[in-house]
């Protein structure tokens, strides 16, 4: 959550998912990876990855993520954003995701 948040927040980053069809492309093409390597995987929602249950939902979901994520605190340096703060920028790029 912290690295989607700290890259939805560089410049290139946010203008190279504004190109039709990449995020799309880039989605499709780790699912096929994943598959052919036998690693588990959940494809990208049809309503994109920001309506995935990790970000949008409620629930077992998001205490999981919210207990996950506090338990990283100790694996950043810095400025360490709140899970509502990640949430929102991925909600300001959700379009794009």
């Amino acid at each position: 959550m912290y690295d989607v948040y700290c890259l939805l927040r560089d410049g290139g980053v946010r203008q190279a998912i504004t190109v039709a069809g990449a995020v799309a492309a880039l989605a499709a093409d780790a699912q096929a990876h994943s598959r052919r390597h036998g690693f588990r995987s959940t494809p990208r929602p049809e309503a994109g990855f920001a309506a995935s249950a990790a970000w949008a939902g409620a629930g077992d979901v998001r205490r999981t993520m919210a207990a996950v994520y506090a338990a990283s605190r100790e694996l950043v340096w810095g400025s360490f954003p709140s899970l509502e703060e990640c949430v929102a920028e991925i909600e300001v790029m959700g379009a794009h995701l």
